[in-house]
């Protein structure tokens, strides 16, 4: 979702998942932050979610290209529930909250529009 303030800048939020941490990760983390083995575990992991904020340049290189600018803010955060036993008697059950934070971000990339030409036209006339 963004909001497009002229014909060169925009800012855009986003939010998305992607798929949920394999379960050998997770037990290979709980066994090096308590340097134990775990025998016996029960995980139902959740999606990784991420939400941005940025801003965003568009500066025209021809008709139909131009280089774009990313600079902002991204949120990221993996949920999941979580149960084992250690081979020295170490039990947990619970929520865990595997990592979180705030962290900035930018890209740079090459935009076509595919409205007015097409892309083997884009392409030549970028080349």
């Amino acid at each position: 979702m963004g909001f497009q303030i002229n014909d060169f800048f925009e800012l855009e939020f986003a939010r998305d998942s992607a798929p949920a941490m394999n379960d050998s990760v997770i037990v290979e983390n709980f066994e090096r932050d308590f340097e134990d083995t775990i025998t016996n575990y029960d995980i139902k992991a959740a999606y990784n979610r991420f939400s941005s904020f940025v801003g965003t340049l568009a500066i025209p290189v021809s008709k139909s290209v131009n280089i774009v600018g990313k600079v902002g803010y991204s949120n990221y955060s993996y949920r999941s529930k979580v149960e084992f036993e250690s081979k020295s008697g170490l039990q947990f059950s619970g929520k865990l909250e595997e990592d979180f934070g705030l962290t900035p971000t930018a890209s740079l990339g090459v935009e076509f529009r595919l409205e007015r030409v097409s892309v083997q036209d884009q392409l030549s006339n970028w080349l």
